[in-house]
């Protein structure tokens, strides 16, 4: 890559391709560089940061949840560009749609950081009252006091009465 002016076009076809390729290979902690040092200043440069992170990390998500968590895990918290906190996010986005109680655990043992976002507890709930009511507001309600966890709990009430209104109405009396 940096044979290649940063200029020219051809310079992002072959970063994005080669971004691509690490999320299918064992080495995809090469990324991380790669996706911190782009630039996040413009609405276009971000976006096309998040899609590159996002493809990549579905095809992390494919191969072994675990893979997905170290490989977040392992960037630094002052990584550039606040690339840890688009990282992380999407990440536990990722892993709460698919095994809610496994972010759960993740979430508990990063503790919220400034770069875990406010969003976060709420990330996490929202999936795991659908999949489990009980253990989901268990879990929110075992945050500490906080905005953010007043936001998720009002969002988890919110999104299971929409989507699962007998069971809230059970759960909620």
């Amino acid at each position: 890559l940096r044979a290649i002016p940063t200029s020219e076009d051809k310079f992002k076809i072959v970063r994005n391709n080669f971004l691509t390729g690490l999320g299918k290979s064992s080495d995809a902690l090469l990324a991380i560089g790669i996706l911190s040092e782009m630039p996040a200043e413009e609405k276009a440069d971000e976006d096309m940061r998040q899609l590159l992170m996002s493809n990549m990390l579905l095809e992390l998500v494919r191969r072994d949840m675990e893979l997905l968590i170290a490989w977040a895990n392992a960037i630094p918290d002052d990584a550039p560009n606040e690339f840890k906190a688009a990282a992380f996010n999407t990440a536990l986005g990722l892993v709460a749609l698919l095994d809610p109680a496994r972010a759960a655990k993740w979430l508990d043992s990063k503790g919220l950081k400034s770069w875990s976002g406010l969003g976060s507890i709420a990330a996490v709930g929202n999936p795991y009252v659908l999949r489990d009511i009980d253990a989901g507001f268990t879990w929110i309600l075992s945050q500490p006091p906080s905005a953010a966890r007043g936001e998720a709990v009002r969002e988890a009430a919110y999104t299971v009465l929409k989507k699962q209104p007998e069971i809230a109405y059970d759960y909620l009396r």
